[in-house]
């Protein structure tokens, strides 16, 4: 098996509907480091996995949308009528934007992607989203 990494970096602010510490339901931000993690048991042409440059065409137009903006629940009602009001840029999610949520999300955007390059070579994608130096959730189907 082969395998590659490639990490990104974007700052966001994030409000979760539910959370273990309260600190948590206000507003606050992490400077987040996306890793995605490649594996397949057969190079390309090239004797690659992917190229870099290819894997980053791919997820940048994501960390795009979601560098510099505040990420909320498709739930949080009022917080995406302050957000719109006030002209703060926001990215809506499904279910309460943790970071175990927010790797399940860059997945599934992300698989339906790389499928196309890949096309039917045996893939595993891994998804790996740090929120702190210290910690990161992880997202992969197996």
């Amino acid at each position: 098996m082969y395998t590659i990494r490639k990490k990104f970096k974007f700052e966001a602010s994030h409000v979760l509907d539910e959370a273990f510490s309260k600190d948590c339901l206000n507003i606050h931000g992490h400077s987040y480091y996306l890793e995605i993690i490649i594996s397949t048991k057969e190079l390309n042409s090239d004797g690659m996995v992917v190229d870099f440059g290819e894997l980053k065409k791919h997820v940048e137009p994501l960390i795009k949308k979601l560098d510099h903006a505040c990420i909320i629940s498709n739930t949080n009602s009022k917080m995406k009528r302050v957000l719109r009001e006030n002209n703060y840029k926001n990215y809506v999610m499904e279910g309460n934007p943790t970071a175990e949520n927010m790797c399940k999300m860059i997945y599934d955007i992300l698989i339906r992607s790389l499928f196309f390059i890949f096309c039917f070579s045996y893939l595993t994608l891994k998804i790996r989203l740090h929120e702190t130096e210290t910690g990161y959730a992880e997202y992969t189907e197996e």
